[in-house]
């Protein structure tokens, strides 16, 4: 962390950032700023493409004094059908390096986890035993080398023709040839079997329909039965099956979990793990929870069960209230003397009357209204204790989460409605010609720095809750501190910035001729400077964050190493 002085000159630069940016940024006329790298239309992706990672911040090549951060391709977004596909490219590469046909390599992969690498390993040593694992038979025939085996339907056993009839092991029915079908392994079914097998076998879970195998034996079954005897609509299923067991199996794969999203990341390096989906939202590609860092996925969990607000109202409920001894219903004394009557005229409760210190019937202790000398229950003096344990938690607890809250609720009204304002109002001002392209991505890259901030501050009260009791945060403190009062005090003059009149007085006026300038050009001498101390002080604020995961742990390492040689020469002595 950086010294006291190094802080002391940082708020004074920030202490006014109209002021501190007004010569890096120079005149509004040659401000240009550069679209965000999902294209124009992609209004919701954020800008802090990986801003876990520490970030070098240097002017833009177009736009100077413009702070920019350097995403690493550590993953890429893509559609259903672009997963499916993934299957055929792993297929590819197994192929490539074993020779053994792609439509063969398809079959094999679900039972190496879609590990192509793997397969093709265990391929080079042990090529029956893997084919056995697989459930696969090989034809020894051209075609079959060449295509993939099972994808013709064989001929008759034993030289028979169509036309002669075998008895069906499944249905008992005799039917011909021509009316039946086998897998390589040489199993004859009817196809009214084949079909009521498919069926049923399509009604169960990806995995099942994926690893499906004939009825009398474990080849597995091939793409050509499904499209055989199967629907258009059974076949689709078929595909979508696939594709929804290679997103949950896959370990490099996984769907956006934002509701409506059917996206899907492919993590290419084992690096942070924060994926920013191109429908805006930020998870954790381990958890899948919203992006946490610096907290691990552990530390996240934990506060999703603390900040959950039924769980903290349950604590308050226990922390500074007690059960009625006749009907449990929780009473929370805020005045008066020690009788207490449970709910008496309001028709809540049952209308017991007993003492709040010993819990006991109030009839023996007459008229001593404030003075309880009955003895306390075993059982009352420990609830009073989880009491005292579960306030004391929760006075450290409330103010975490109520600062977590308000920046959760402002991350939430800015998506629901500053985002979709001003991407209404820019489209506007681009077709009339008020807003240059460059001013217009300023406007929107506003919007995604103030969720983006939200996001960041979130995650660093969620870490400090998760480590302010450790001594090794003391040294910390300060700079964490510092850095999250200034970025909290930038994001508020953001807020005013993007939702100022301005932008609504220069839509209206946008659609006469000639008018609207002079009020998108005050919006947009209101936003910029905003903007950009903002998104400064975030890439400021993230390395700081970055470096304090690396620190910290060494911190906390020669903590336990001090105390450990205290304790042994304590030992010694």
């Amino acid at each position: 962390p950086e010294t006291a002085e190094r802080a002391a000159g940082m708020a004074a630069t920030l202490s006014d950032p109209v002021a501190a940016l007004d010569d890096d940024l120079g005149s509004l006329g040659s401000m240009q700023f550069e679209e965000d790298e999902w294209g124009e239309a992609n209004d919701g992706a954020s800008a802090d493409h990986d801003l876990a990672a520490p970030r070098a911040i240097g002017p833009s090549p177009s736009a100077p004094g413009v702070p920019t951060l350097a995403a690493a391709a550590s993953y890429t977004i893509d559609d259903d059908d672009a997963v499916g596909s993934k299957l055929d490219e792993l297929a590819k590469e197994v192929e490539d390096a074993t020779l053994l046909p792609a439509e063969d390599c398809r079959l094999l992969l679900p039972s190496f986890g879609y590990d192509a690498e793997a397969l093709a390993r265990e391929l080079a040593v042990d090529e029956a035993g893997c084919l056995k694992r697989g459930g696969l038979t090989l034809e020894d025939d051209e075609y079959s080398r060449q295509h993939g085996s099972g994808l013709r339907r064989p001929s008759p056993p034993d030289g028979a023709a169509d036309t002669d009839e075998f008895d069906c092991p499944a249905c008992f029915d005799c039917v011909p040839y021509k009316e039946a079908d086998a897998l390589p392994c040489g199993d004859w079914l009817c196809a009214a079997c084949w079909r009521s097998h498919l069926a049923a076998t399509l009604a169960l879970g990806p995995g099942e329909v994926v690893n499906a195998r004939c009825p009398a034996c474990p080849e597995r079954i091939r793409w050509r039965m499904w499209s055989t005897y199967c629907t258009a609509e059974q076949a689709a299923m078929v595909s979508e099956r696939a594709t929804q067991h290679l997103q949950d199996t896959w370990q490099s794969v996984r769907s956006c979990p934002a509701p409506g999203c059917s996206r899907t990341a492919t993590y290419h390096k084992q690096t942070v793990r924060e994926i920013a989906c191109e429908c805006g939202h930020h998870w954790c590609f381990s958890c899948a929870r919203e992006w946490h860092g610096p907290s691990t996925c552990a530390e996240s969990g934990k506060w999703a069960l603390h900040a959950d607000e039924d769980a903290v109202d349950m604590q308050w409920i226990l922390a500074n209230a007690k059960p009625c001894p006749s009907c449990k219903r929780p009473i929370e004394k805020n005045d008066g003397c020690l009788h207490m009557t449970c709910g008496k005229g309001s028709g809540a409760g049952c209308g017991h009357e007993f003492c709040w210190i010993c819990m006991g019937p109030w009839g023996p202790h007459g008229t001593e209204w404030y003075n309880c000398k009955m003895t306390k229950p075993p059982s009352v003096e420990e609830e009073e204790r989880k009491a005292l344990e579960t306030k004391a938690k929760l006075a450290r607890l409330i103010p975490y989460v109520s600062k977590y809250r308000f920046h959760a609720h402002a991350q939430k009204l800015t998506l629901r409605d500053d985002r979709p304002a001003v991407a209404s109002a820019v489209a506007t001002l681009l077709a009339c010609g008020t807003a240059l392209p460059g001013e217009a991505a300023m406007a929107r890259a506003a919007v995604r720095t103030l969720i983006s901030s939200h996001r960041a501050l979130k995650a660093c009260y969620v870490w400090c809750f998760n480590h302010d009791s450790q001594p090794a945060f003391e040294r910390f403190v300060p700079e964490v501190l510092f850095r999250r009062r200034e970025l909290e005090r930038l994001v508020d003059l953001l807020h005013k910035a993007v939702e100022a009149p301005a932008l609504a007085a220069a839509t209206a006026a946008a659609e006469l001729p000639g008018r609207g300038e002079a009020e998108w050009t005050a919006y947009l001498r209101g936003v910029e400077p905003a903007a950009h101390a903002t998104l400064s002080m975030l890439h400021v604020f993230r390395d700081l964050m970055a470096e304090l995961l690396k620190q910290y742990p060494l911190v906390i390492a020669a903590a336990a190493a001090l105390e450990d040689a205290g304790e042994g020469k304590e030992a010694d002595s």
